[in-house]
């Protein structure tokens, strides 16, 4: 009988890019949030959100299965000029360590 193997590729998660497409968006304009990860466990939890200077919030959860490499999007609807959105991307990994990062924008 063989022995049986885990196998361990290396490397830690991390959020590698968080973009926001257009970073400067127009009045009115709809922009996305996107998220790169890397190296993810199952069970992994990723939360997307975004708070507006104009009282809009919104917010996308993930569960990580057996992805190793994700995704993660969030659309955000226009909004008037002079507003200013603040993007998080949390990623929570099952030995409850957190890793976050931040962007912003403002809409011209």
């Amino acid at each position: 009988e063989l022995p049986s193997l885990e196998v361990s590729w290396g490397g830690d998660a991390n959020i590698s890019q968080f973009t926001l497409t257009p970073s400067a968006p127009g009045r009115g304009q709809s922009y996305v949030a996107t998220a790169y990860l890397y190296c993810l466990p199952a069970g992994s939890i990723i939360t997307l959100s975004i708070v507006g200077t104009d009282g809009y919030t919104n917010s996308n959860i993930f569960v990580v299965g057996d992805e190793i490499n994700y995704q993660a999007e969030l659309w955000v609807p226009g909004a008037e000029s002079g507003v200013k959105d603040v993007c998080t991307i949390k990623l929570e990994l099952p030995d409850g360590s957190v890793k976050t990062k931040k962007a912003s924008l403002v809409f011209q």
